[in-house]
């Protein structure tokens, strides 16, 4: 397991992530309209992973979710908002 990921669940365990970005919820509620970051709980490749992820409509019009590298999410939350460029930041 890569730093990056022992971090991530050490992050996730010690409720950081949690509290940070409003908190994990179940697919049954997650968006079908916009993207967002994805959890996967499950055994697998991607346990314990996070990316983000977005919704695909199948023929039967039903959806299923997935992320950019193939994680299947077990939960979601929102996407934090893109950062404010400070005016002095902000060259032209």
């Amino acid at each position: 397991m890569s730093e990056h990921d022992l971090l991530m669940k050490s992050l996730i365990a010690s409720g950081a992530v949690v509290e940070t970005l409003g908190g994990w919820q179940k697919m049954g509620t997650a968006p079908t309209d916009r993207p967002f970051l994805g959890y996967q709980a499950t055994p697998g490749d991607f346990e314990g992973q996070m990316q983000v992820c977005w919704a695909v409509k199948t023929p039967s019009g039903n959806f299923y979710w997935i992320g950019a590298g193939g994680l299947m999410p077990t939960h979601w939350m929102p996407l934090p908002a893109p950062p404010v460029e400070a005016k002095s930041e902000v060259v032209g």
